[in-house]
């Protein structure tokens, strides 16, 4: 039992010093703020999604790059909580597959603050952990983070901080392009 509880200690401590040292590495080198990375398909049982051990573990995905950053995003509508993907990187009528029924970890500024599923605005699974939930409109995708998939009781989460990684990222000017002289 002593075994246990070290081993679990040791795991937890593990965690906690690479998330801190990712978020000061992600600070420092102007990694992206964002990060979303799309893992295993759903299958029956969504749930393996939101367990510690699965494959959103970040642990195991520290050393993997992302799906997407900030960096694909091309707009932001914090009042509905919708962030709009770059068709050239997500085209609709590909990247559907690629990210809907799968599983998804997403972390801001070095932390974890969600994981769970990826569905289709249509999908006809009842969830009631974190989802994302993805609209095509036309060519173009839209993804919202939303504390379940599940009726009335679907709300935007995670607004404030994604808000604050989004907005700043869609509003900061262009570089400006000087000739060399």
């Amino acid at each position: 039992m002593r075994n246990l509880h070290n081993n679990f200690c040791m795991k937890t401590l593990v965690a906690m010093l690479a998330s801190l040292i990712f978020a000061s590495v992600a600070s420092a080198d102007g990694a992206p703020r964002l990060r979303l990375w799309i893992t295993d398909p759903i299958g029956a049982d969504a749930s393996q999604c939101v367990r510690s051990e699965s494959s959103t573990d970040i642990t195991r995905l520290l050393g993997i790059p992302p799906t997407l950053t900030e960096l694909d995003v091309t707009s932001w509508d914090m009042a509905d909580a919708r962030w709009q993907l770059n068709p050239d990187r997500f085209p609709a009528s590909n990247a559907r597959q690629q990210l809907e029924d799968h599983c998804f970890a997403l972390m801001l500024d070095g932390e974890l603050i969600s994981r769970g599923v990826v569905l289709s605005s249509y999908s006809a699974r009842l969830i009631r952990f974190p989802t994302i939930v993805v609209t095509k409109r036309g060519q173009l995708l839209d993804l919202r983070l939303t504390s379940s998939f599940y009726g009335s009781s679907m709300k935007p989460i995670h607004v404030k901080a994604l808000d604050a990684v989004l907005q700043s990222r869609i509003q900061a000017p262009p570089p400006i392009n000087t000739p060399s002289q």
